[in-house]
């Protein structure tokens, strides 16, 4: 897919989650809701497919997210620190950043970085961490065991608000495994911000989340069928949410979350920044 063509499709992406959120009252219409969630994945999987191998397509619309976008030959090189990803002749330039001590992360973040063993970032990290921390809406892609997940954990870090119990970032995964995989990166790169994540997931009491939830948990990771549940019995409040994590969401279309998923998207705030 070209840069054109995928600019179209994160657009159509973008227009129907603001068209949910802001029409709750879709919920009650099933056939219109069934629509708009075919449209929405349908957009989703076709953003999907337009990303490369460790590439990161910047989904923010303004010069905030540090994109700088030109027409431009194929045959022309890349300027300064910055890579094109591939397509037709408009290219997205991203900045690469190969350490993790210039990209400005607070000092409790960066200890529990190196603690967790990590001396570089990883290609996807180089790319993909500082437009997440910049409020960009971001698509990344890139092969297991290249650390995706420590990418966008480190920048939830980076932008949690410490004081604040609210939960403001949430991440959702297909599975309960997944869930916990990404609790545990989460807790250990926040090790010494003191920071509190909690794991959302079916199978287990309810009440524990309910308890958890209404104490006050920053950060919120788990499978879509519990977190609208938590959502729509108003335990898990979604107002001072501003990133919101789809990981492995590719997966979590072919598994029948279509329509939980869009269901949380409609009760999200408008102002969200999602990543997947």
């Amino acid at each position: 897919m070209s840069d054109q063509g995928f600019d179209k499709t994160t657009e159509t992406v973008k227009r129907q989650l603001t068209s949910s959120r802001s029409s709750p009252e879709r919920l009650k219409d099933s056939a219109s809701r069934k629509s708009d969630t075919e449209s929405f994945t349908d957009s989703l999987d076709s953003a999907k497919r337009g990303s490369g191998s460790n590439h990161v397509r910047e989904v923010g619309k303004d010069d905030t997210c540090g994109v700088e976008r030109e027409w431009i030959s194929q045959t022309q090189e890349p300027k300064d620190n910055r890579e094109p990803i591939d397509g037709a002749f408009e290219h997205h330039y991203i900045e690469v950043v190969d350490a993790f001590d210039d990209m400005s992360l607070r000092e409790d973040l960066l200890r529990g970085i190196y603690a967790y063993g990590f001396e570089k970032p990883s290609a996807i990290q180089q790319k993909a961490i500082l437009p997440c921390i910049k409020g960009c809406d971001v698509i990344a892609q890139a092969q297991s065991g290249t650390g995706k997940t420590a990418t966008f954990a480190i920048a939830i870090l980076e932008k949690l608000d410490l004081n604040n119990r609210q939960t403001q970032a949430l991440v959702l995964a297909p599975t309960r495994e997944l869930a916990h995989q990404i609790w545990r990166v989460i807790m250990t790169l926040g090790d010494y911000m003191n920071v509190k994540c909690h794991a959302c997931v079916g199978g287990t009491g309810v009440r524990k989340d309910i308890r958890t939830l209404e104490e006050g948990a920053p950060i919120v990771v788990g499978t879509p069928g519990r977190v609208f549940e938590m959502m729509n019995r108003g335990f898990l409040i979604s107002s001072s949410i501003k990133m919101l994590v789809l990981d492995e969401a590719d997966e979590m279309l072919s598994l029948g979350f279509k329509e939980q998923i869009f269901d949380i998207f409609q009760l999200m705030p408008n102002d969200a920044q999602v990543r997947n």
